[in-house]
């Protein structure tokens, strides 16, 4: 088994993942509308609650734009700007943007989102996942090591392995999508269709501690096709930044 790190995966191609992480991913994550088609690429996993929200709405949205209307809500500003930063990114128009906003487990000033652009617009799939905070995007470790700080993460555990996998793994990539194992729901899905070798692989995130630091060890399903599952120990340091050590699971 290969041990390795998943940080800046976004230099990798699209391509299919394996069966076995495919049947599983398209139970407890969601899909977006503008994925191809499920015939020629996996599901796009975005890990996480039901009430996460979907955002389509362009600047014209409620009667004609901001002007001589009510100020905008922290949260739908929030998507206007990670519209407006994806679309210069992308090189495509705001409206060409989808925006999904994960609100739990909430993160203190902090926005976790992803946005895609219309493929149809960009020409090919792709993704932004991050983070905005005061107006600026992160991406990967840099946005995990912002989250770990504003949660206050380490010796003193602030939230759940569940919640803390949860979000590290959208984190994961900033091109791919990526979800954790995060309850028994899910584990039982994955267990049920997966590799024997994958199968005793899978477990719930748990608490650890590697050399004499916080850490949580948390298994990951991802669309990217060189690393479909893993294993991932996620460490963190004294200064709240995040040290990955992820190991690929193969199928058998």
């Amino acid at each position: 088994m290969a041990r390795n790190r998943f940080c800046g995966l976004s230099a990798m191609r699209w391509g299919r993942v394996g069966v076995v992480a495919i049947s599983a991913l398209t139970v407890f994550v969601g899909t977006w509308s503008c994925s191809s088609p499920a015939s020629n690429e996996a599901a796009r996993p975005l890990s996480g609650d039901d009430d996460k929200q979907l955002t389509n709405a362009g600047p014209q949205s409620g009667g004609g734009g901001s002007k001589g209307s009510a100020a905008m809500s922290g949260k739908q500003a929030d998507v206007e700007e990670i519209r407006r930063q994806a679309a210069k990114r992308f090189k495509v128009d705001p409206d060409d943007i989808r925006v999904k906003i994960t609100e739990k487990p909430p993160i203190p000033g902090i926005t976790l989102f992803s946005a895609l652009p219309d493929p149809k617009k960009l020409g090919r799939h792709t993704g932004l996942r991050g983070i905005l905070q005061d107006g600026v995007i992160y991406t990967e470790v840099e946005a995990m090591s912002r989250v770990v700080k504003a949660w206050g993460y380490g010796p003193k555990r602030t939230v759940s392995a569940a919640d803390f996998a949860q979000v590290m793994a959208i984190l994961h990539s900033e091109r791919y999508a990526s979800g954790a194992i995060a309850n028994d729901f899910t584990l039982k899905a994955f267990k049920a269709s997966a590799s024997p070798k994958r199968a005793a692989a899978a477990a719930l995130p748990k608490e650890t501690v590697v050399d004499g630091l916080p850490a949580v060890e948390y298994c990951m399903t991802s669309e990217a096709r060189m690393n479909p599952f893993a294993v991932v120990t996620a460490i963190i340091k004294p200064d709240f930044r995040v040290e990955l050590r992820a190991q690929t699971i193969l199928n058998d």
